[in-house]
This record gives structure tokens, C-alpha cells and sequence, in this order.
């Protein structure tokens, strides 16, 4: 308050000392303030907001004008009743904003930027209770870092910012910081930011636990690591096609994405190829028309083939035409093969259906149990009949 008493005395002092070039000894009461005049000298406003720096209808204040050319000067006024203090100047008749100059009544420097503490430590007080203000803050007040503590916000400190910056003894580019949730008092936890002095550098590695993106994007290899000496690499593989590559201490294997398949090679050779039509090769690279084509030998404990054909119990029906055995015999002498069982050239050519053959092996085998039904019956028959033909011979005797 003191400081801004003196100023007004002291505008008034010089007022008085050119009084003899002012304009006015009283006030000139304005209706406008953008009023105009080649004389410096008071001036007050009463009962009008027109220009005026606030609301207030009421005010005092004093034009100052530049020495040799009065188109050019200052409006210093206060308003009645609100203790305040403002200013603006005028070029030529171009008017700029009102200003308001601080003062004890309306600015406290120790709340807003408190310089009175040139370090703190565990010794002074802690970085919990440091607010609006900077200083140089200990690791031992609180802080991560030794460095630079700046503090800044709002409500008397209640949801301060902090903002920590290490100096130098912990490689000089860490810069951490965190809020106060005035709501319950409480400092939230200290947040280091990211850039580009400990992140997307070649010469610094990124540790996270999670890390979500929409995009990993890399001018060469995009490698990721893990503790016990494995490599995944998104990169081109040796075809110069997209791929991702698995770089082991001693072995690597690749997965290779073309245009209409995807591949993998290890050993240095194609493994297993999926096609765009969802053929599947192993130890093949073309599968043809087959949903899975093995190259090789293959095992299982168990395998289901479920066919959407007539399963062979079709043969034991009343009206099912069996073939005579003489048909088959000629037809064998003729072909070399079964009726309806592909040939050996044929199977060496086209492979064999598992599920097929199966379906018409199980039909010959309904079919032979046929003949032999039949056949046990015509033995019975001829047995009977010998029986017969023995007792009209014995009688004969």
C-alpha cells in the first residue's frame, strides 16, 4: 500500500510542477475518456462507462502528454471506490487497452512466485509444502530429482503443478512431474516426461511393462528383445518381402507375408504355406485344390474322416444289385483291379481319398460277406443233396 500511495503523490507533485502548461488546475469531467486535449492536466469522469477502465461511473485521474508533440500521451485514473490503479496510452488518437499496475492491494509476490527459499532439503522444508513459486529442490525434499522445482496453479496452492528437472548427476535430461488434488490434500505421484532426450533415440533403449499404439512405424528394422537373448524383428526377410523374423542365439526363422499367401521358412526353406483360399501346404508350397497337402509322412493317434456320401450299409438292402461273380472275375482278368477300386497308377498319380477308400472298402467287404453267405448256402444245399445221393448208394448194396 505504501508503494502505491507514493506513486500518487508523486504524479500529483509533478502535476503541480507544470501546472503552469496544464489545461486544468481542476478536474475536467469527462462524459467520454477517449476526450483529447494538447494540454496535459486532470481529469475525473462521474455518472458514465464510456472508455472507462471498469464499471465504476466514478474516477479521477491525470493526462500526461509527450513532450513536443501533444497528439501523443498517457492516461493514468483510479476509481472511486475500487482502490485500483489504471493506465493506457494514446498514438495519435489510436487508443490502447486499459492496464491495470499492480500493487500491494492487489498482487502478493509470495503468492504467486516465492523466491525466498534458494534451495530445500530435508533440513529446510519438503517439496509437499514448497508451492507458487521455483527454487532448487534436494532428492531429500521429496523430489526425484536434484534440480531446479518449479510449483504453480491455483486456490492458495491447493491444486499446484510441479515440474522437476535433474541438473546434471543423473545424466542432466530427466524432467518429471506431477499435481495435488486439493480435493483430499494429497500429492499425486511423480511422472517423468518423455522426449527426445531418453526417447526415439538410437542410443537409448525404451523399457515399459505396456505400451499400446495404433502403429509402430520405423525408418529400417523394427526389432523387439526379451532378457534371454530372443529377437523379434518386423523387417523385410531375404526375398525383400514383409515379413517377421525370429533371431534366436544360434537359429532363426521367418514369416514371410506375400500378396496371396503367407509362409514360414526355417532351416532356410518353406515350411508351411497358407494360401489366400485357406489351402494349407506342409513341406509344399503348392497345395493345389486340397485344404491341406503334406509333403512327407504323418502320424496320428486318432483321425476322423466324415464323409457327407452314402455309407455302405446300402449293400445289404433286398433290392441291391450284387454283382455275379463271374462279372467280377472278368472284370478283374480285364483290369487287374476290384470294381470301382482306383488302379495302382491312379493312386500314384492322384493319391488316395482316406475317406473314400475307406467307404469302398467296407462296400467290398459287405459285398464279399454277400458271396459268402450266398456260397455257404449253396454248400449246404450240395451237402444235403450228397448226403442224400450216399444213402441211395448204401441201400444199393
Amino acid at each position: 500500500m505504501k508503494e502505491y500511495r507514493l506513486l500518487i503523490v508523486l504524479i500529483i507533485l509533478l502535476a503541480f510542477e507544470s501546472k503552469s502548461r496544464a489545461q486544468w488546475l481542476d478536474p475536467m469531467q469527462l462524459s467520454d475518456m477517449n476526450t483529447w486535449s494538447s494540454k496535459a492536466g486532470f481529469i475525473g469522469w462521474y455518472g458514465t462507462t464510456t472508455n472507462t477502465p471498469t464499471s465504476m461511473q466514478y474516477g479521477s485521474g491525470i493526462t500526461m502528454l509527450l513532450y513536443g508533440d501533444s497528439r501523443y500521451g498517457t492516461q493514468l485514473v483510479a476509481p472511486i471506490f475500487d482502490n485500483q490503479l489504471f493506465y493506457r496510452q494514446n498514438q495519435a488518437g489510436s487508443w490502447s487497452s486499459w492496464a491495470k499496475i499492480w500493487s500491494t492491494n492487489n498482487f502478493d509476490p509470495d503468492l504467486y512466485l516465492d523466491r525466498s527459499l534458494e534451495y530445500i532439503n530435508s533440513s529446510t522444508t519438503t517439496a509437499n509444502n514448497f508451492i507458487n513459486g521455483y527454487t532448487f529442490a534436494y532428492t531429500t525434499s521429496g523430489t526425484p530429482w536434484n534440480g531446479s522445482l518449479m510449483s504453480f496453479g491455483g486456490f492458495g496452492g491447493g491444486y499446484d503443478t510441479q515440474l522437476n528437472a535433474d541438473y546434471g548427476p543423473a545424466g542432466g535430461s530427466h524432467l518429471s512431474f506431477r499435481t495435488k488434488n486439493g480435493d483430499i490434500n494429497t500429492w499425486n505421484n511423480w511422472n517423468e516426461l518423455y522426449h527426445s532426450g531418453n526417447l526415439n533415440r538410437s542410443d537409448v533403449d525404451f523399457a515399459a511393462r505396456t505400451i499400446n499404439c495404433s502403429a509402430i512405424n520405423a525408418n529400417g528394422a523394427a526389432s523387439i528383445k526379451n532378457d534371454v537373448g530372443g529377437t523379434l524383428v518386423l523387417t523385410k526377410t531375404s526375398n525383400n518381402i514383409p515379413g517377421i523374423v525370429f533371431q534366436g542365439a544360434t537359429s532363426m526363422a521367418d514369416i514371410e507375408a506375400g500378396d496371396d499367401y503367407l509362409t514360414t521358412y526355417v532351416g532356410g526353406a518353406r515350411r508351411f504355406t497358407i494360401l489366400s483360399n485357406g489351402n494349407i501346404g506342409i513341406g509344399t508350397t503348392d497345395p493345389k485344390t486340397y485344404k491341406l497337402a503334406i509333403a512327407g509322412r504323418a502320424i496320428a493317434e486318432t483321425m476322423t474322416v466324415q464323409l457327407q456320401g452314402a455309407w455302405g450299409d446300402y449293400v445289404f438292402k433286398p433290392d441291391y444289385n450284387l454283382m455275379p461273380l463271374t462279372d467280377v472275375k472278368t472284370y478283374i482278368d480285364k483290369n487287374q483291379h476290384l470294381p470301382e477300386i482306383p488302379s495302382a497308377a491312379e493312386v500314384e498319380k492322384d493319391g488316395q481319398n482316406l475317406g473314400e477308400m475307406n467307404k469302398l472298402l467296407l462296400k467290398k467287404v459287405e459285398e464279399l460277406t454277400l458271396y459268402l453267405i450266398e456260397k455257404d448256402k449253396e454248400i449246404k444245399e450240395l451237402s444235403g443233396q450228397l448226403k442224400i445221393i450216399q444213402a441211395q448208394l448204401k441201400q444199393q448194396k
